[in-house]
C-alpha cells in the first residue's frame, strides 16, 4: 500500500534554522516555524495517481469486486494512454499499454490472478515513474510491496519456478534499502523483515508459501511507517 500512503503526504515544509525536515499530513496544520516546501511535482502526483489506481485494481481482483475492477481499469487506461510525451518511452519499456488491455479482458472473464497480475505490472510501473521524484517512501519499499504481491500472483497460479525467482527479487531489493530502513531508526521493522523473508524461504509451496506472502506484505506496511512516522 506504498502509493496509497504517500497520497496521504500533502507536502514536506523546512524546519528554519534546523535543516530537519518535517512531514505533515492531510488535517495537519502548518507550524509558524516550518515554511511550506512547493507542491509535488506533476510527475509525482501522476505516479501517485496510477499507482495508487493499481493497488486498488489488485485488491479489486483478489475481491472479486469486477464491477470497480473495470471502473478502475478505465481510470487507469486514461491516465496512461495521455501521459506527457517525456514519460511515454518508460510507459512504453513496461508494455503499460498490454498490462491495461490485460487488465480489462480479465476484469469482464472475471480471471482474479491474470487482473491481479496486470494491475501489479501497472503499479510497478508507476514506482519507477515516481522514483525520479525522491518520494517519502523509498522506492524499494513499494517494490517490495510489488514483489510480495507478485509472490502472491505466483502461489495462486501455481508457479512454484516464478514464486522461486521473485523471492530471490525480494532478497536483492531487501538487502539494498534494508541499511536505509535501520539508518532510520528502523531496526526492529528490519528484523520483522527479515524473519517474514526467511518463513518464506522454508515455507512449503502451497498454502505455507500464500500465507508467507502475506506476512511479507503486512511487514511492508511496517516498513512504511519507519518513514511516514
Amino acid at each position: 500500500m506504498s502509493f496509497k500512503t504517500n497520497r496521504r503526504q500533502i507536502r514536506v515544509g523546512r524546519v528554519v534554522g534546523t535543516g530537519a525536515f518535517t512531514l505533515l499530513f492531510v488535517g495537519a496544520s502548518l507550524p509558524s516555524s516550518v515554511s511550506a516546501a512547493p507542491k509535488a511535482s506533476n510527475q509525482a502526483q501522476i505516479a501517485l495517481s496510477i499507482g495508487e489506481s493499481g493497488e486498488n485494481a489488485y485488491d479489486d481482483a483478489l475481491a472479486g469486486k469486477w464491477n470497480s475492477l473495470s471502473r478502475v481499469a478505465k481510470r487507469i487506461a486514461l491516465s496512461t494512454a495521455t501521459l506527457p510525451a517525456q514519460w511515454r518511452p518508460l510507459r512504453d519499456q513496461y508494455h503499460v499499454s498490454s498490462r491495461v488491455s490485460e487488465l480489462q479482458a480479465a476484469a469482464r472473464s472475471h480471471n482474479k490472478w491474470k487482473a491481479a497480475e496486470a494491475a501489479n505490472q501497472v503499479t510497478l510501473f508507476a514506482a519507477r515513474l515516481e522514483e525520479p521524484t525522491k518520494p517519502l517512501i523509498p522506492t524499494a519499499i513499494t517494490l517490495l510491496d510489488v514483489y510480495g504481491r507478485e509472490l502472491q500472483i505466483a502461489v495462486g497460479q501455481n508457479d512454484s519456478g516464478a514464486a522461486r525467482k521473485t523471492l530471490g527479487t525480494l532478497d536483492s531489493t531487501w538487502n539494498q534499502v534494508r541499511p536505509r530502513v535501520v539508518g532510520a531508526r528502523g531496526t526492529v521493522a528490519a528484523k520483522r523483515f527479515d524473519g517474514a523473508l526467511r518463513y518464506a524461504h522454508v515455507a512449503r509451496f502451497g498454502s505455507a508459501l500464500a500465507k508467507a506472502s502475506v506476512s511479507i506484505l503486512d511487514e511492508v506496511d511496517v516498513l512504511e511507517k519507519v518513514f511516514t512516522h
